[in-house]
């Protein structure tokens, strides 16, 4: 079984230069996992300037997946495999 989704309880993978942040979105009765992956150079550059990355992807991107689980680590270098190998080298 799966921990319900809590702020402390948060994974944070890292694969190939991206990172899985995860955002909760806590209402009264259930909470709801939004999974925002980043680029890693460009939470580096917003740290370094003092402002907000963007996620390259977003629960959009990965609407295979629960929104009220985080996505195992598995998961996670799943997703960036498939996506690095449709970016590079799916025709």
């Amino acid at each position: 079984m799966y921990p319900i989704p809590r702020w402390d309880n948060a994974p944070e993978w890292s694969h190939k230069g991206y990172v899985y942040q995860p955002f909760l979105d806590e209402d009264d009765d259930r909470v709801k996992v939004h999974h925002d992956i980043y680029r890693r150079v460009d939470l580096l550059q917003a740290q370094k300037f003092n402002s907000t990355a963007t996620p390259v992807y977003t629960s959009n991107s990965l609407q295979d997946y629960s929104a009220y689980q985080y996505l195992t680590e598995e998961q996670f270098v799943e997703f960036i495999n498939k996506m690095d190998w449709v970016l590079q080298d799916g025709r």
